[in-house]
C-alpha cells in the first residue's frame, strides 16, 4: 500500500497582505510563525531563518553585561 502525501504550494486568504505597502510579506509571514505559508514564499522555515538572522547579525547585537 502506498501513502501519498500532497503538498499544495499556494497560499490562502489569511496569509495574504491587506495592504502590501505597509510591509514586506515575508516580514507578516515571519510575524504570524506560519511554517507553511513561510516555506512556500522564501524556501526557509522561521526556525532557519532566526539561526541566519542570529549567525549573520549577532556581532551588532548590544553586548549583555553580568
Amino acid at each position: 500500500m502506498q501513502i501519498l502525501t500532497t503538498y499544495h504550494l499556494y497560499l490562502c486568504c489569511p496569509q495574504l497582505l491587506s495592504n502590501p505597502q505597509t510591509n514586506a510579506p515575508w516580514q507578516k509571514l515571519y510575524v504570524t510563525r506560519d511554517d507553511h505559508a513561510f516555506m512556500t514564499t522564501m524556501g526557509i522555515s522561521t526556525n532557519t531563518f532566526d539561526f541566519i538572522l542570529w549567525a549573520a547579525f549577532a556581532s551588532l547585537l548590544p553586548v549583555k553585561i553580568q
